[in-house]
C-alpha cells in the first residue's frame, strides 16, 4: 500500500476510533465519520466494506496490539513475579497511550446482546491474554509455588480482574495513574494472597 493510501486509512480510523469512543457503535453514523476524517464515503468504502467492518478493525487491532505486547513483554523476564510486573506494565503503557481504543474495547465486552455487529469477535480475541495468564498460573501451581487450594482458572480470573480494575480506573479517571510502580505493587499484593510459604 502506497504512504497516501496508507496515510488515509489511518485518517479514517482515528476518526472513526474517537467517534465510536464517545457515542458508541450505534450512536455512530458513517456520515460523521467521513466528515471528521474530510473524506468521501466512495473513499471509506474503499477501505471499510461497512461500519461493521470499520468498527471490527479498530476493535481486531486493539486486542491484537495487546496480545501482542503481552506476549513480548512476558519473553523480558527470568521470574514468574517479573514476567506479571512486565506482562502488567505493557498492558498499562498501551492503556495510557490509547484511552479511546481501551474505551471501545471496554465497552464492546459490555454492549447488550445484539448491540455489537456479529462479526466482531470481541471475546474470542479476549480470550487468548486470559488463556496466557492461566497458562502461567497452571505452570506455577505445578511447581507448587502456588497455594494449592487454588485453579488456574480462578487464579487467572484474579489477576485478570486486578488489570481490568485499575485500566478501567484510569480511562474514567486520569488522576488515578498507571505506571511500572503501580504494576510492581498489584503483583505483590496478588501474590502475598497466592504463593505457597
Amino acid at each position: 500500500m502506497s504512504s497516501p493510501q496508507k496515510t488515509t486509512k489511518n485518517k479514517i480510523l482515528r476518526s472513526a476510533l474517537r467517534i465510536f469512543a464517545h457515542r458508541g457503535y450505534a450512536g455512530a453514523s458513517i456520515q460523521d465519520i467521513v466528515d471528521d476524517a474530510k473524506v468521501t464515503k466512495p473513499t471509506l468504502y474503499y477501505y471499510f466494506k461497512n461500519k461493521a467492518g470499520l468498527y471490527k478493525a479498530l476493535v481486531d487491532h486493539s486486542m491484537d496490539e495487546r496480545y501482542r505486547l503481552l506476549m513480548e513483554s512476558a519473553q523480558h523476564a527470568t521470574s514468574f513475579e517479573s514476567r506479571l510486573e512486565e506482562m502488567l506494565t505493557s498492558l498499562f503503557e498501551f492503556a495510557k497511550q490509547n484511552k479511546d481504543l481501551v474505551r471501545l474495547s471496554f465497552s464492546t465486552a459490555f454492549a447488550s446482546p445484539g448491540e455489537i455487529p456479529p462479526e466482531v469477535k470481541y471475546l474470542e480475541k479476549a480470550w487468548r491474554i486470559y488463556h496466557v495468564i492461566e497458562g502461567l498460573m497452571a505452570c506455577e501451581l505445578k511447581a507448587k509455588r502456588l497455594k494449592s487450594c487454588f485453579k488456574a482458572p480462578e487464579l487467572a480470573i484474579m489477576f485478570h480482574g486486578l488489570i481490568n480494575v485499575h485500566v478501567m480506573s484510569h480511562v474514567v479517571s486520569p488522576e488515578f495513574k498507571l505506571s511500572r510502580s503501580v504494576a510492581r505493587q498489584v503483583v505483590k499484593l496478588f501474590l502475598s494472597g497466592s504463593m505457597s510459604t
